[in-house]
């Protein structure tokens, strides 16, 4: 779901300016170039210590980095080469962003400060190459939460901030870790990927639970994600849960959800939680105690819900699908245990919109109610 925001956010930036553009000859490579341009002046502006005025910089260049592709698509000029130079002309501004930051600090003789650039740096990088290595075998690694928009915004962030004591190292921090982690997120996510393909033997195609440290990586990253989605609640508010229903998080993870549907629904409803995980019970079962919420399930399975026939009005069903190997029986245990009036609301940003439609769709279980960005509800078929 985070790239479709992402994608939504950058065509809601870039359409008026690139329409303009669209009529001169610029072609988008010259945008590439000029981009680079602009992050070499803003290297300059970071090494002489304006960090306040960089920030501004940055976030404009991370603007200005839009429209390139934007104008290529919506002039007909998208090439393989052009995506390819792009890319590397993308690497290139953001070393030479954080060259400027670390020639300042370095300069300073502020150890701790050059150590986190190069740090986060290497995990820039690592997070780049793992995409790229992945795609180049035929397969797509577009997990993680600190790809380059949100590295942007968050050095921008810290660099605006910097005349608070301590941000911009705050800041740092953040995303010397955030960015390894990404890294290593995605290792382990092909990692687990390319097993499948190795031909499993039937007793091994049951879905299995990922590693406690997969689960402590994804849950980790789930905080900076729940922040960007915002409001959580108010989102399942918006998709219709109401007091008094009874709600189904199937993969309920870290309880993301679980738990503002639990506010929403209130005493009278109950949310029956859902994860293959130990780790995800048990951490759903700790903040049900710490926001003295009665009114949560816990249930540990490997799919098999164990709820009676159509006892459940919301089916929630969030960035989970793309883990279930016998999809079908999944959505047919969904089918059986959800009421007639009742929807399933899915979204997964690890698969195509398309994708995901007919994957629902085709089962015959469902069909689609509405459609909002990635996010899309169905409601019962007979």
């Amino acid at each position: 779901m985070l790239a479709k925001i992402r994608r939504s956010l950058a065509r809601y930036l870039t359409e008026p300016v690139v329409r303009v553009i669209a009529k001169t000859k610029l072609s988008p490579n010259a945008l590439t170039i000029l981009g680079f341009l602009l992050s070499l002046v803003i290297a300059w502006v970071l090494g002489t210590g304006h960090l306040f005025l960089g920030g501004f910089l940055v976030l404009f260049s991370g603007w200005f980095d839009l429209l390139d592709g934007a104008l290529a698509r919506a002039t007909g000029q998208a090439t393989r080469f052009g995506a390819l130079f792009d890319s590397a002309i993308d690497r290139l501004s953001e070393a030479a962003l954080f060259s400027g930051l670390l020639f300042f600090y370095a300069a300073q003789g502020s150890f701790q400060e050059s150590l986190l650039i190069f740090a986060v740096f290497v995990g820039s990088v690592m997070v780049s190459y793992i995409r790229a290595r992945a795609e180049g075998l035929g397969l797509e690694a577009r997990v993680g939460l600190f790809t380059r928009p949100e590295r942007l915004v968050l050095l921008a962030l810290g660099l605006i901030l910097s005349p608070i004591d301590l941000a911009l190292l705050i800041v740092l921090w953040i995303l010397a870790v955030g960015t390894n982690l990404t890294a290593i997120q995605r290792l382990f996510y092909i990692w687990r990927k390319t097993r499948r393909e190795k031909g499993e033997t039937m007793s091994e195609q049951k879905d299995k639970p990922m590693s406690d440290i997969h689960f402590k990586f994804m849950s980790f990253g789930y905080v900076f994600r729940d922040l960007w989605h915002g409001n959580l609640r108010a989102k399942l508010e918006k998709i219709g849960i109401r007091e008094g229903q009874t709600v189904l998080d199937f993969g309920c993870g870290p309880g993301s959800y679980t738990i503002p549907a639990a506010q929403i629904v209130g005493e009278k409803g109950r949310v029956y939680a859902l994860d293959i995980h130990p780790l995800a019970i048990k951490a759903v079962e700790e903040k049900a105690k710490k926001k003295k919420l009665t009114n949560i399930t816990a249930i540990l399975s490997h799919g098999d819900t164990g709820l009676p026939d159509e006892s459940v009005e919301v089916v929630l069903l969030y960035d989970t699908i793309h883990h279930i190997k016998d999809r079908r029986a999944l959505l047919a245990e969904l089918h059986r245990v959800l009421k007639r009036d009742g929807f399933l609301s899915v979204t997964d940003h690890h698969l195509k919109a398309n994708e995901m439609l007919e994957t629902v769709e085709g089962t015959g279980l469902f069909s689609l109610r509405e459609q909002d960005e990635g996010l899309c509800n169905f409601k019962k078929g007979s």
